[in-house]
């Protein structure tokens, strides 16, 4: 809050603020959302999600619903359902990443699959974009590790890692061959 009100009135500004150039009133929007989507990371990383009650939900309807609200051609592969014990909140605030992560800094074509492994549901989110330098998983995963190349706040996937743990799960980045990126998202079934 402390930080957001400011923000919203350098918005509020920018916009009256007379004879001011198109282009450079866009690019100061589009630095001020950037900054907000960086506050809004921060601030679930702090929060944790830990605080957040349990219940048994239905990953295949947060991923739609995450799907439908990020925008993207996406290929889906989706049972019908996939019951588990979890935090709604949390887990839909790791898909988001991981779906975000892949439209920003992936490349079409896009797939979203769950799929059941032992005791566990995977969440898959494929991207065809450059993916990852070797040797840069565990790094892409650690909290405040930037990358001034690709953008972010360096936060995305951590959250997304400590999620999957909330969840007696884990976050796999590996290569999709010949090119992009497959982010394994498993997490354990407590629910048939």
């Amino acid at each position: 809050h402390d930080l957001r009100t400011p923000m919203m009135r350098l918005q509020y500004a920018v916009e009256l603020l007379p004879d001011t150039d198109p282009d450079l009133r866009a690019g100061v929007h589009r630095d001020i959302e950037e900054m907000d989507g960086i506050l809004r990371q921060f601030i679930a990383y702090a929060r944790d999600g830990r605080d957040e009650t349990t219940c048994v939900l239905d990953l295949v309807a947060i991923c739609r619903q995450v799907v439908a609200a990020t925008g993207g051609d996406w290929e889906l592969a989706l049972p019908d359902q996939a019951w588990l014990r979890g935090r709604p909140m949390a887990l839909l605030r790791a898909l988001e990443n991981l779906i975000t992560n892949a439209l920003r800094h992936g490349a079409a074509p896009y797939r979203l699959r769950v799929r059941r492994e032992g005791d566990a549901w995977c969440v898959e989110v494929i991207d065809h974009g450059p993916g990852l330098p070797d040797g840069r998983s565990r790094e892409a995963r650690k909290p405040f590790v930037h990358d001034a190349a690709r953008g972010g706040s360096g936060l995305g996937l951590a959250i997304v890692e400590r999620i999957a743990v909330q969840h007696a799960g884990d976050l796999q980045l590996m290569p999709h061959a010949p090119r992009g990126l497959r982010a394994t998202l498993r997490l354990k079934s407590n629910q048939e």
